[in-house]
């Protein structure tokens, strides 16, 4: 009893994604495109987003907090919390 809970990450059972790169070579950040002017792009990253949130457990974005401004974490725990 008092054990820290270690990190999903430190577990291995969770990953941070930062961008991704499309075939045609385009880049999309999380950082600076999560609220990017161009409504398909932002569509791109929020679908990204809903899709994990039904297939892992914690999911995080930039609307969670500062911390996760430049990725989004994903991590397979069953808690069921997406933000």
């Amino acid at each position: 009893s008092g054990a820290a809970r270690r990190s999903g990450h430190a577990v291995a059972n969770a990953i941070d994604v930062a961008a991704f790169e499309l075939k045609d070579g385009r880049r999309v950040s999380v950082l600076n495109d999560w609220n990017s002017p161009d409504p398909a792009v932002r569509g791109f990253l929020r679908t990204i987003h809903s899709s994990a949130c039904r297939r892992f457990g914690t999911v995080l974005s930039p609307d969670y907090n500062a911390a996760h401004r430049d990725h989004l974490h994903v991590e397979d725990d069953h808690a069921g919390f997406c933000r």
